[in-house]
């Protein structure tokens, strides 16, 4: 079940969602430090080699609060636990211009937090706010091939693999499908 939040005091763009344990809220400047603090060698090597700065992140938090103001075709937020504000990692929706009403979906869950089945309930958040607010009719999910934790958190979304991206020279990205329904 996903409800918007009325109260999220250093938020001012953007749409928080809560469910019985994960709460999204897009991320502020403010968390760039704990951002980049909760990166490591894994998350660089699934989204690619970078090296990554606080400026770097900053420059992203940019981004995704000037896609929430302009209505633009990228929703960020941040996860946390219900109660706190702690920040567990990431969820992105990115609207696909294929015409066919789909979003790519990416989740990322810090060290500490990982193996709790938080990326799947923070994902089944992000997709029931695809459905209602972006009309979306399925996500697409891109993961390295031999990213296992990834291809489990998709598979117990429901996900199917429909193809491979070989669009980089040095990988190779398996695609799955999520059709949406509304929940019954």
């Amino acid at each position: 079940m996903c409800v918007r939040s009325a109260s999220v005091p250093t938020v001012n763009y953007g749409d928080v969602l809560t469910g019985d344990f994960v709460r999204l809220a897009p991320v502020t400047r403010e968390e760039a430090e704990e951002w980049l603090a909760g990166e490591d060698l894994e998350q660089v090597r699934w989204f690619g080699p970078r090296a990554s700065g606080l400026l770097d992140v900053q420059r992203a938090i940019d981004e995704w609060q000037a896609s929430w103001r302009e209505g633009g075709p990228v929703r960020h937020w941040g996860i946390r636990p219900v109660d706190a504000e702690t920040l567990l990692g990431g969820i992105e929706l990115r609207v696909v211009a294929d015409g066919e009403r789909s979003v790519n979906l990416s989740y990322l869950v810090f060290p500490a937090y990982r193996r709790r089945g938080i990326a799947v309930a923070a994902s089944r958040l992000a997709l029931d706010y695809a459905m209602r607010e972006l009309g979306a009719t399925h996500a697409l999910i891109r993961m390295a091939e031999d990213n296992d934790v990834s291809r489990l958190v998709a598979a117990k979304l429901g996900a199917i693999p429909v193809g491979t991206d070989t669009s980089e020279p040095d990988r190779r990205y398996l695609v799955t499908r999520l059709d949406l329904r509304p929940a019954s």
